[in-house]
């Protein structure tokens, strides 16, 4: 997972304008199947339509470097473990959703 969460990171930072910012919140909506949310932004690009329709395509980058894989693998990652990523775009920037299911476990996990 933090792989995923990185990859969508770089991507921001990468698509951030000069003087934008990239920011990270989290929530918990209970009752949701889907109920921890983490939300990256960053402010000053936007993504069109029809791009929308590709970024999770492997290969797809509108960049002029990159391999075109962040986003597909963090798709990946992220549905590997039941989840689902949603985007908003809009002029003032875009928004990754990352929403997660909720297990109950007695193991720690530390890095």
């Amino acid at each position: 997972m933090i792989q995923a969460l990185l990859n969508i990171v770089i991507n921001a930072y990468q698509a951030t304008v000069p003087g934008g910012r990239v920011s990270a919140t989290t929530r918990f909506i209970e009752g949701d199947s889907l109920p921890f949310r983490i939300s990256i932004s960053n402010t000053g690009s936007s993504i069109t339509p029809g791009e929308m329709l590709k970024i999770f395509e492997p290969f797809y980058t509108s960049k002029d470097s990159g391999t075109g894989l962040g986003l597909p693998i963090a798709y990946q990652i992220v549905t590997h473990h039941g989840g689902d990523i949603q985007v908003q775009s809009d002029d003032d920037g875009v928004t990754f959703t990352v929403k997660l299911p909720m297990t109950q476990t007695d193991e720690e996990i530390t890095y």
